[in-house]
């Protein structure tokens, strides 16, 4: 029969005597042979491997974060030289979790300003995805490929699959055949699966991109600037994969 006393008993530590008790079972004290900590050492254990744990989060936090984001646009900060600040503000409380896309020029921090969110993704321990469009296209082209095929699967298991997706600079790819039925796979399992997808787009020169164009013209705007010569735009696949872009997400001008 098992019954519980108090005694004292010196900690394995520091040697002070506090109060113990011991465990009898069938005349045995169970606990005899383990560790025993005074109150001040067991805290002291508890606050180190606390530090520890939160050592061992920002390790992993900060591996995730130089495995998925580049080295150039992990050096971004508010203060960067050129920073567009004004998008910043327009982006930084949006809910991480609803999809954005970012449309104007070149050199406007877009893919800075998406830096930023992937890090405060990684922070919160969100799986996050980095897939510029030259990337996704390499991809595509290769998830066969005898040598190359292993890797372009993975990052299109990680694209399809993460939490929170970054898309860089839409319309820097080709729309061939095998790109186009990849990219729609992706969209639309992103969709289905309620996952946020955040993209990016440069629009064709001819186009002022304002809050009102947008508005009234989202789809002309995405189709001419992912499909100038209007090739892809004949096939079945192109306006599903535009619908699917602009399905429950914001349009953002960027200023």
């Amino acid at each position: 029969m098992e019954t519980i006393e108090k005694t004292t008993k010196a900690c394995t530590t520091c040697g002070q005597v506090t109060e113990y008790e011991p465990i009898w079972v069938d005349h045995i004290d169970i606990r005899g042979g383990m560790v025993f900590l005074c109150q001040r050492c067991g805290e002291e254990v508890e606050r180190k491997e606390k530090e520890a744990a939160r050592y061992r989060l920002r390790c992993r936090r900060e591996a995730n974060w130089e495995t998925t984001v580049p080295a150039r646009y992990r050096e971004t900060t508010t203060g960067h030289e050129g920073f567009n600040l004004a998008l910043w503000a327009m982006v930084r409380d949006q809910p991480l979790f609803d999809s954005m896309a970012l449309i104007g020029p070149s050199g406007r921090c877009k893919t800075r300003v998406f830096a930023l969110l992937a890090r405060r993704a990684i922070s919160q321990d969100v799986t996050v995805g980095w897939c510029p469009a030259n990337s996704f296209q390499w991809a595509a082209q290769r998830e066969f490929s005898d040598t190359e095929g292993s890797k372009a699967r993975e990052w299109m298991r990680s694209w399809l699959t993460c939490q929170v997706l970054f898309l860089d600079d839409l319309g820097k790819h080709k729309w061939t055949d095998t790109v186009e039925s990849a990219f729609f796979n992706l969209v639309e399992t992103r969709l289905a699966q309620n996952l946020p997808t955040h993209w990016s787009m440069n629009p064709d020169p001819s186009d002022v991109i304002t809050q009102a164009t947008l508005a009234t013209d989202a789809h002309g705007i995405l189709s001419r600037a992912l499909d100038p010569s209007g090739a892809a735009s004949a096939r079945a696949r192109f306006a599903p994969i535009l619908s699917r872009l602009l399905d429950a997400t914001r349009l953002i001008p960027v200023p």
